[in-house]
Formats: structure tokens, C-alpha cells, sequence
């Protein structure tokens, strides 16, 4: 197994810990907010919590196993408004 998937599953255990009734989605495709096209992108890791309408969606960044350096506020920022994430951690 790769070292990125054990640190999802690291995380999707974690978060169930935390919060039982969390739905952990691995490998999915979001919209791109930003898009006129209906473009989507993949994301690895996707922690779904409440229900509809206030349901959240929230986005773990990379683990480190692919970053080179610390995202800047401006980084994080544009990544929050380019994917149909609420939260990003």
C-alpha cells in the first residue's frame, strides 16, 4: 500500500473517532466552483458530516506526501473557492 493511502485511512479512522456519524469518501470527483464548463476535480479524501441542506464537506490537505512546502493563506484560500468544500484542513 502506498504511503498516501495508509495516511487516508490514518485520517478516515481518525475522523470516525472523532465523529461516528461521519461518512469518509475516498477518490471522488468534485465540481470546480469557478468552472463555466462543469469541470471536476479528483479529490483523495472527502469527510462528509450532518445532513442536507447543512450538510459539510471538509477536505484534509495532502498529508505531506505530495507537498513540497507550507500552502500560503492566498494557496488555501483559492483551493477552498475552487472545489465544493467548506472546510479545508
Amino acid at each position: 500500500m502506498k504511503k498516501g493511502k495508509e495516511l487516508e485511512l490514518v485520517i478516515a479512522a481518525i475522523e470516525k473517532g472523532l465523529s461516528p456519524d461521519a461518512i469518509v469518501e475516498h477518490d471522488i470527483f468534485l465540481p470546480v466552483l469557478v468552472s463555466n464548463s462543469g469541470r471536476t476535480r479528483q479529490i483523495d479524501v472527502v469527510i462528509r458530516q450532518g445532513k442536507a441542506p447543512r450538510e459539510t464537506l471538509i477536505r484534509p490537505d495532502s498529508f505531506g506526501h505530495h507537498a513540497k512546502r507550507v500552502k500560503s493563506f492566498n494557496e488555501v484560500n483559492n483551493d477552498i473557492k475552487d472545489q465544493t468544500t467548506n472546510l479545508y484542513i
